[in-house]
């Protein structure tokens, strides 16, 4: 199976989302646990790990998938249907 590198991706897909929601940095680390410094250096192409991931696909209602390359939908899928 071939992987795709998704450091570029991730960082492609922060930049944009934030730039199309006219949110700022600022409001962006007060909704949520990231640092204004942990998402400037995301934004610069920092790899992420698994709570920034979260952090952002909360923020903008997205999911990890789409965030790291491994989907093209935008859309949180609902998993209203998974069984508990």
């Amino acid at each position: 199976m071939k992987y795709k590198k998704t450091e570029p991706i991730f960082t492609k897909r922060i930049n944009q989302l934030i730039k199309e929601s006219n949110v700022s940095i600022s409001q962006i680390s007060q909704a949520t646990t990231l640092s204004i410094e942990q998402i400037k250096k995301l934004m610069a192409g920092k790899r992420p790990i698994w709570i920034d991931l979260i952090c952002f696909a909360k923020y903008f209602n997205t999911s990890c998938d789409y965030l790291l390359g491994l989907s093209e939908n935008r859309n949180k899928k609902n998993n209203s249907s998974i069984r508990k």
